[in-house]
């Protein structure tokens, strides 16, 4: 079932401008499928592109599930662009930003890195 609902996101994707994981979220949202569907992402777009060495994806800071189906997906957070999402209503939320990589996805472990990399 979860593959089915995959291609059916990964058609709609390719084929609508601007297709977010909103639109994932209005076509299964609360069956708690996500997870399950964003590995399978994965294992397509890294098996069919052996180049591919991410996949990145981003968010609303207000997605909470989304987010946490990132992190389930073996997904790190990368980035926490402020202000980088108009909303609706005028309003500018936080956009963030996750990837995983080739090397993380085929070790089921996660690299992490160091966000304080740089003193002053």
């Amino acid at each position: 079932m979860a593959i089915a609902w995959a291609w059916l996101f990964l058609k709609i994707w390719k084929t609508t401008p601007r297709c977010s994981t909103s639109a994932l979220r209005r076509l299964i949202g609360g069956q708690g499928l996500g997870t399950q569907i964003l590995k399978e992402l994965c294992t397509k777009v890294f098996n069919e592109n052996p180049e591919t060495v991410r996949f990145e994806g981003q968010t609303r800071e207000d997605n909470i599930a989304m987010r946490k189906v990132f992190l389930k997906s073996g997904f790190l957070k990368e980035a926490h662009y402020r202000m980088g999402w108009p909303a609706e209503d005028g309003l500018r939320l936080a956009s963030v930003a996750y990837a995983i990589l080739r090397q993380d996805w085929e070790s089921g472990e996660t690299t992490a890195f160091d966000w304080n990399d740089v003193q002053i």
